[in-house]
């Protein structure tokens, strides 16, 4: 529970570049290199490795399980668990009763703190373990709805996040009501669309405000599809280009006129940004601001593409 598995499946295929390398072919050539499974892999064939590879994996699991006790268990019963701290915790807590001698050893050492840390812990094992390996906020949304049944501990946990989703949030409860089992936004917003009509005044406000936002902002529903929210202007822009081939016709090209214009902002204000504006970062629009701000002073081929 030390080491990450990225760290230690390139420290794999360093040690095991040369003596493993033809027991891997011959033994796991389907297994990915990932979360300790060609490890897990070769030991299953301790027996038949070559000498060299299996002194290797000997030394290796020596010097892994040292750092990590629960290297080997991790492999055996968190395999399709996201690479996310408390999300293993929580596999280890699933399968406490199935952990290796050294592993429980470890993880009941650190048990306690774990679940101070996280006091829905041990409710998620028993009312949202399904939920584990799905992208963040089905787990949250599972202990809402069995919020009831929850230890003392996490259900005040829970109830305090109601509490502040609700202040952040007039469509809570009608996302709870009309579209319980939906995490992303895009997908709830579409949901509490078709259901305007019996939203709550406030939950009706907030659909139609970001329905006003789609019509000046072609980007705005691709943002909310692909991209987390809360991204700073730069980082939105990263992601639109990564999601660039899944982006809707609109947002491509109000992006591709955005592009030229800024294009044709370089090519006539540089000389106007190195006068007025040189020590200015480029960066949140301050460029633009700046040159704004000496909007009377500028080049009548700057003014024009302003």
């Amino acid at each position: 529970m030390k080491l990450p598995f990225l760290f230690l499946v390139i420290l794999i295929s360093k040690i095991w570049a040369n003596p493993c390398l033809n027991d891997q072919q011959k033994f796991c050539p389907e297994i990915d290199p990932g979360k300790g499974q060609i490890m897990k892999c070769l030991d299953e064939h301790q027996g038949s490795l070559s000498s060299e590879c299996q002194s290797e994996v000997k030394k290796f699991k020596t010097k892994v399980m040292k750092e990590n006790p629960c290297f080997m268990d991790l492999a055996q019963w968190c395999e399709d668990v996201p690479t996310i701290e408390e999300k293993i915790q929580v596999c280890l807590l699933k399968n406490e009763s199935k952990l290796s001698s050294i592993c429980a050893k470890d993880f009941k050492s650190k048990k306690d703190k774990i679940i101070k840390i996280n006091p829905c812990a041990e409710d998620t094992v028993s009312f949202c373990y399904d939920k584990i390996n799905l992208e963040e906020g089905f787990v949250g949304r599972c202990l809402i709805k069995n919020v009831a049944k929850l230890k003392p501990n996490c259900q005040v946990s829970i109830k305090k996040q109601i509490t502040n989703h609700k202040l952040k949030n007039p469509c809570f409860d009608d996302t709870e009501k009309y579209c319980p089992d939906m995490v992303r936004r895009f997908e709830i917003d579409q949901c509490l669309t078709k259901k305007i009509a019996n939203l709550a005044p406030a939950c009706k406000k907030r659909i139609e405000e970001d329905q006003k936002i789609s019509k000046i902002n072609p980007c705005h529903q691709d943002i909310k599809r692909a991209c987390k929210p809360g991204l700073n202007p730069a980082e939105l822009n990263r992601c639109l280009i990564v999601n660039e081939k899944s982006l809707s016709s609109g947002c491509v090209k109000m992006r591709k006129d955005l592009e030229e214009k800024m294009s044709l902002r370089v090519k006539n204000c540089e000389a106007d940004r190195i006068k007025f504006c040189k020590d200015v970062e480029a960066k949140e629009g301050k460029i633009l601001k700046c040159l704004m701000n000496e909007k009377d002073s500028l080049s009548p081929a700057c003014k024009k593409v302003l």
